[in-house]
């Protein structure tokens, strides 16, 4: 394949070309603007970007250079193409770059449009959709992987644990074993001592002794209160990202209140580790394979669900409460920020309990627990 074409999957689901009418329905969502060529409409390390629709304008998405590695471009969009990927939904930081290769005319959709439109237009929000997982699929396995390498030991338990995370999030990177001419000389080239494995390199810069706490906070994964005024407004935390805890959320958020999930893994919890689902009804056979994972994140976006992967030890707490949680649902414990509410409401895929100050309250085993603070 020519680098310089775009990369389409044979159905064409990932570059659909756009119809008059859907170009007209957009519009109603953003502002037109004119992009020069050379221009960056955004860039690698940005932690947010808006929905790109082009109209008679070109552009290049490339994976910058680095110290051991030249600039590649991705793939090229031609007008009546939109730009973004899976992370205009999942929230995770730039690690690509779009640049104008032709002088022209786009609509620009700033994140909270962009939430209206796939909760508002369903045709336009399956199309956009289906090429978002189509492009990670091709940028799991393409140059844009390379954005974010991994380094370990087939026989290390934390290299183990790093790459199932980063296949249950569904992140596109590559993976390096040191114990390959290509591993070690990408540790020699990074300056990484076999013992500080694994490791990742992120657009950010390299993580030592990695694991998917980290390496989620580096990538944008993690949670974190945008403001203090946003913290205090948060009224529901769910922990577990299970089938029924993204319900539950999604059904929380419908009803106004402020929701965010977390889960230690990823969307899914345990469905999303299952090869084969046979005793659940509606279920797609292989959960992993399937655009669930992602219709679910589609819904959470709509309803201003953020749904964050573990993240470092929490620095803040409600008042009056000790947080814990059991080993399966351990990402309870590593929240970077709780939201001072008089009321915590902790759970997990099916149990919500709400726990006041000064009172105990426990769920079931695998829930997590509050007690009043000794």
């Amino acid at each position: 394949m020519n680098p310089a074409e775009p990369a389409r999957d044979p159905e064409g689901e990932g570059f659909p070309v756009l119809s008059g009418d859907q170009l007209e329905r957009l519009r109603g969502y953003g502002e037109a603007g004119v992009v020069h060529r050379g221009d960056v409409l955004y860039g690698t390390g940005q932690v947010a970007y808006d929905f790109i629709v082009l109209t008679t304008a070109s552009v290049q998405i490339v994976r910058e250079a680095t110290a051991d590695l030249p600039e590649a471009v991705v793939v090229s969009c031609t007008p009546g193409q939109f730009l973004g990927e899976l992370n205009l939904l999942t929230g995770q930081s730039v690690y690509l770059t779009a640049r104008a290769t032709e002088t022209g005319s786009i609509i620009r959709i700033n994140p909270a449009a962009f939430r209206r439109l796939m909760d508002k237009d369903t045709e336009l929000s399956d199309l956009i959709l289906t090429a978002f997982l189509a492009r990670r699929s091709e940028l799991q396995s393409g140059a844009g992987a390379l954005s974010v390498r991994m380094l370990g030991s087939a026989l290390s338990r934390e290299s183990l644990a790093l790459r199932s995370w980063a296949a249950h999030a569904r992140i596109a990177y590559t993976w390096f074993d040191i114990d390959s001419a290509a591993g070690a000389a990408l540790a020699r080239a990074a300056g990484i001592a076999v013992e500080r494995l694994p490791a990742a390199l992120t657009p950010s810069g390299v993580i030592t002794d990695a694991n998917p706490a980290l390496v989620s906070e580096a990538l944008g994964l993690a949670y974190s209160a945008e403001s203090e005024s946003d913290s205090a407004a948060t009224d529901l935390i769910i922990v577990g990202a299970g089938p029924a805890g993204l319900a539950a959320a999604v059904y929380g958020a419908s009803e106004g209140l402020r929701t965010v999930v977390f889960d230690a893994v990823g969307v899914g919890g345990q469905a999303s580790a299952s090869s084969r689902i046979e005793n659940y009804l509606g279920f797609e056979h292989d959960w992993k394979r399937s655009p669930c994972p992602a219709r679910i994140r589609r819904n959470s976006t709509g309803s201003r669900v953020p749904v964050c992967s573990a993240s470092s030890e929490p620095t803040r707490k409600p008042p009056g409460c000790r947080i814990s949680a059991s080993t399966r649902t351990d990402s309870c414990s590593r929240m970077s920020h709780w939201a001072p509410t008089p009321q915590t409401i902790c759970g997990t895929s099916s149990v919500v309990v709400r726990c006041r100050s000064r009172r105990a309250c426990r769920g079931s085993s695998r829930s997590a627990t509050c007690a009043p603070d000794r």
